[in-house]
């Protein structure tokens, strides 16, 4: 029931779904072909994927994709790893494949910008220093070095210590000024919390560097799956029990981070069997393995196999197959403590610690709006401006790679012209056209003498992942360029353009400009991108 079946009638093909199967020899579909069959041939799509010399069983698991190797259409989901050299596939490739190299998608990429030592700016967040259960502290430090703070603080509008005057109207907060101008703060609050402010145990909204729930609790040590670095909290302060005794901490001398577990498991009774998994390498007598379904931890007695371990007790049920289980991660305390008489399994706990600004915001792009961008561009914030302030710099370039949308567009072009700097825009990659690169900017973008733009402003470039290409923002390529000739010309500014401009990565475009495409995107005030000599692209203009 549910696969798919298929037919050729008159030349076309066809497919319909099988609503049920009586015997061998009959079934009943969910609907009719357009003509009667009799001795007709019926297929069903074959969703096994066999390699030869493969080893699918240490290298996929359920749940995993694999990149279509002809780039033809989307990565389809694994549903079942049969043997090394065998996989069950969710739904069948765009196209038939034969001797083809198969990569694995990778769901989540991680971009990490190390701090030197410590260099740049961080926060610590703790309890407020005078209103501890309803207040948060913030400790600011710019090269390792205190340079503001602010005792208490709410996300409270209406309470007087809300943090965004608190802190963006304070004559304490200023990291630049000359004489009596104060031209930088050291850091401006907004706060995002639009809902009720409330601050118990169950619904503290209050900011942290780090908090959870305690997952499992020795004398010394306290488990937890929260998601923050465990490891910056040695040396820091740990609040075990912050909702009953607030300023009650202690600190870490020893921290282990959680781990996912590859693969996935099952239980029945203190037994957990492992699929595609690697016990052996990852966990060992004494470690807490947690179970997100129930949300409970379980000491480990044995690890067997890498496939098989036993716990000291059971979940409190059988954890179901397919389950992603977490080596919990823990903080440890100095000698002479006892945890378990400051705090309980199933209680919150907080850490306070050095957070440098880096990494982004969240990584999650899908609730992406103009507003995140413009807010950088805004004229009476001056964001920008105030960051290079006091750096020399010259003619300062703006642009933000991959991102087409007008309103985010227009509003750096306004704060280009405003602050004489340059914003480098992008025509969407869904026109592919002079004439409609002309309307995008007379009629929706505007032009402008602090605005540069090129087009095609996206190309293909050979694919990492493999077999195909990529289609890419040119703004990268473009400013790259641009600084090259610039340190070149010793700082002085030199227009990449011409038939030396060349962009060696690129290998095609979507448009073939001709002859009188440029001229009607010279009157446009648009750069021409083109292949030139068969190989590199080369922007015109400047």
């Amino acid at each position: 029931m549910g696969d798919i079946v298929y037919t050729v009638i008159d030349g076309e093909r066809q497919s319909r779904t099988v609503a049920s199967i009586a015997d061998a020899t009959h079934l009943t579909l969910t609907s009719g072909f357009t003509a009667a069959l009799t001795a007709a041939v019926l297929e069903v799509d074959s969703l096994i994927v066999t390699g030869e010399d493969s080893t699918f069983s240490s290298e996929l698991q359920a749940g995993a994709y694999i990149v279509d190797p002809a780039r033809a259409g989307e990565a389809v989901k694994v549903v079942q790893v049969i043997s090394a050299t065998s996989v069950k596939m969710e739904r069948p490739f765009r196209h038939d494949f034969t001797d083809a190299q198969i990569t694995k998608q990778s769901l989540s990429a991680m971009v990490e910008l190390s701090q030197v030592g410590n260099e740049g700016l961080s926060i610590e967040i703790g309890q407020g220093l005078k209103y501890p259960l309803t207040h948060f502290s913030l400790a600011v430090r710019f090269n390792g070095s205190q340079v503001y703070q602010v005792p208490d603080a709410s996300l409270d509008p209406n309470d007087s210590l809300f943090i965004e005057p608190l802190v963006n109207d304070d004559g304490n907060n200023i990291a630049y000024r000359t004489g009596s101008q104060n031209y930088q703060r050291w850091i401006t609050a907004e706060s995002l919390w639009d809902s009720s402010y409330t601050t118990s145990s169950s619904a503290d909204v209050r900011p942290s560097n780090g908090s959870g729930v305690v997952v499992a609790l020795s004398d010394r040590r306290l488990y937890s799956v929260g998601e923050f670095k465990h490891l910056d909290s040695v040396g820091k302060l740990l609040y075990p029990s912050p909702y009953e005794v607030a300023r009650s901490y202690l600190r870490v001398t020893g921290a282990a981070e959680p781990v996912t577990l590859q693969g996935t498991i099952s239980s029945s009774g203190v037994t957990v069997t492992g699929t595609n998994s690697n016990f052996k390498s990852v966990l060992k007598k004494g470690d807490y393995l947690y179970d997100p379904t129930s949300k409970t931890a379980r000491k480990i007695r044995i690890v067997s196999t890498d496939t098989q371990l036993t716990l000291e007790t059971a979940f409190p049920s059988n954890v179901s197959a397919l389950t992603k289980a977490v080596k919990a991660g823990y903080m440890e305390v100095g000698q002479g403590y006892n945890l378990t008489g400051m705090t309980q399994v199933n209680k919150r706990f907080l850490v306070s610690f050095p957070q440098f600004l880096e990494k982004g915001y969240d990584g999650n792009l899908a609730g992406l709006i103009p507003y995140n961008f413009n807010r950088y561009a805004d004229l009476d914030n001056n964001i920008i401006e105030g960051a290079l302030w006091g750096k020399n710099l010259g003619l300062v370039k703006m642009a933000l790679p991959g991102i087409s949308d007008v309103v985010v567009q227009k509003a750096f072009a306004t704060y280009a012209v405003e602050n004489a700097y340059e914003f480098r825009g992008e025509i969407p990659s869904n026109y592919t056209s002079a004439s409609t690169a002309e309307v995008f900017v007379n009629q929706y973008l505007g032009r402008s003498d602090s605005l540069s733009i090129g087009f095609p402003s996206y190309g293909f470039i050979s694919s990492p992942l493999g077999k195909g290409d990529r289609l890419i923002s040119l703004t990268g390529e473009i400013l790259g360029g641009e600084a090259s000739y610039a340190t070149i010309a010793e700082g002085y500014h030199v227009p990449f353009a011409g038939v030396s401009a060349k962009m060696p990565r690129v290998i095609k475009l979507p448009v073939e400009l001709k002859a009188q495409d440029e001229a009607l995107l010279n009157m446009t005030g648009i750069q021409s991108i083109k292949v030139m000599f068969g190989n590199s692209d080369r922007l015109w203009g400047a």
